[in-house]
């Protein structure tokens, strides 16, 4: 696992695709690798520029994944 610091955080609404379905809110969290460079995760928690996050990676469709770990709730 990794410590990063968020540099920024941007809300988005993921429209439903069926009637009777609820919008999916995220928030797609800006960080920054050793080498300087930007990039984002999802997540469905809500953080702020400043907060110290915890990056592991995670299997998804055989491969290894980036996904944002929170000690507080169980990783499923």
């Amino acid at each position: 696992m990794m410590e990063k610091t968020v540099l920024s955080v941007s809300r988005e609404v993921f429209r439903a695709k069926e009637p009777g379905r609820k919008d999916t809110v995220m928030w797609r969290v800006y960080m920054a690798d050793e080498q300087g460079h930007v990039g984002y995760l999802y997540s469905n928690r809500e953080c702020t520029a400043g907060d110290v996050v915890q990056v592991g990676l995670t299997e998804r469709d055989g491969r290894l994944r980036p996904r944002l770990i929170w000690p507080d709730k169980p990783n499923i």
